[in-house]
């Protein structure tokens, strides 16, 4: 969808004391009669200048209009107008910031009410979940992320960022919560700092000179880092989202974020890593028979080969018809050398990639790369027979 307009048709046609009376007539019904069901915490959020919103509607038509929010929620929000609108219409959202900015929310309409004469009230769920402190003000900040999740940070956080002015912004926002992190300027520099410090976790920038936040993620993961690793991701596009994810990112944080958010991103990915420790390596199930083991083995050697090509082949959507059938040759192979598991996954990358969702074919490469790398482990350490 285009962006709407900075214009709007008032459908309420209230005044602003009729508008007052209104709202604060449902909030007091609201809050005598509950939670009204809802998943995340509500907030007033009543800008006065009120929210402009562009409809779509069933037949395709649109509307550019000027709506009343009466309250505010991470996943979704409601708001007045004077019509009707059909459940499951798409919109797009002009939300006012605490800092007067604007940003444009996209999200789709999940419940229409009457309330009195030609009003309505209107819910609707954002695509993206939002971060509440960036449209109001709260009260009660939030305390960072409890022990030993946080402390364990301490200094061994590494931040790769070229711009000088990003990486004194973020390091004096993590020594301000008792926080020291490590910065490097590029990926070079980062990739010697893996080898000389016990690093904990790794964010990085998706675009720097010289190798990019892709291309470090991958260099990181062949050299043995199987801690988290947080893309930034600079230009918000899903093309770098997904080259991310699929060289091995644990999570992509899109800029400008909010830096509450990338702490609970942090604090997330490490209790995801402390609370499971590392598993035991991905075994054939048909090590047991001896005189197969040298077959298994050469297959794994010429595994890492073929992911590989599989996650090169699948950044060009072009190549798509040719990675379903490398996925299917690794399928019925990974089956027949006794790796279940990388067989599903195979089967997994392809259906994703029939349906052609990017996110999907990302996610499900990052699985199939970490299954044969689990496998591929046992060429170090063979496993007890």
């Amino acid at each position: 969808m285009k962006s709407p307009g900075q214009q709007g048709i008032d459908t309420l046609r209230l005044s602003e004391s009729a508008r007052k009376e209104l709202l604060a007539r449902l909030n007091t019904k609201a809050s005598s009669a509950g939670s009204e069901g809802r998943r995340t915490d509500r907030v007033v959020y009543e800008p006065i200048s009120g929210v402009i919103c562009r409809l779509v509607h069933p037949g395709g038509t649109t509307s550019n209009c000027l709506i009343q929010p009466r309250n505010l929620s991470s996943g979704g929000m409601s708001y007045l107008h004077g019509s009707f609108v059909h459940v499951g219409s798409r919109c797009e959202l002009v939300l006012p910031t605490i800092k007067r900015q604007a940003m444009l929310v996209a999200a789709a309409v999940v419940w229409c009410r009457h309330v009195c004469g030609w009003v309505h009230e209107v819910g609707v769920h954002f695509d993206q979940p939002l971060a509440l402190n960036t449209f109001v003000k709260s009260t009660t900040p939030e305390p960072p992320p409890a022990d030993p999740v946080w402390t364990a940070l301490d200094g061994r956080l590494l931040y790769v960022e070229d711009s000088a002015d990003e990486r004194d912004l973020v390091k004096f926002h993590f020594q301000s919560r008792g926080v020291g992190i490590i910065t490097a300027a590029d990926g070079l520099d980062a990739l010697e700092l893996n080898e000389s410090h016990p690093l904990e976790t790794i964010m990085t920038s998706s675009t720097l000179l010289g190798i990019s936040g892709a291309e470090l993620v991958g260099a990181l993961r062949a050299a043995g880092f199987t801690k988290p690793i947080i893309v930034l991701n600079a230009d918000a596009s899903d093309e770098a989202r997904v080259q991310a994810i699929t060289s091995g990112a644990t999570a992509v944080l899109d800029k400008p974020y909010d830096f509450e958010d990338l702490l609970k991103c942090l604090a997330a990915n490490l209790a995801l890593v402390h609370n499971n420790p590392a598993q035991e390596a991905l075994t054939s199930q048909h090590w047991a028979n001896v005189p197969m083991r040298p077959l298994i083995l050469g297959f794994l050697e010429r595994l890492d080969h073929h992911v590989a090509q599989l996650a090169d082949l699948a950044k060009d959507q072009e190549n798509w018809a040719i990675v379903q059938k490398l996925c299917l040759d690794l399928r019925a192979s990974a089956g027949g050398y006794g790796f279940p598991q990388i067989s599903a996954a195979a089967r997994d990358l392809y259906d994703s990639l029939a349906q052609r969702v990017n996110v999907e074919v990302a996610q499900d490469l990052k699985e199939l790369a970490s299954l044969c790398r689990s496998a591929c482990s046992i060429r170090d350490t063979p496993p007890a027979t």
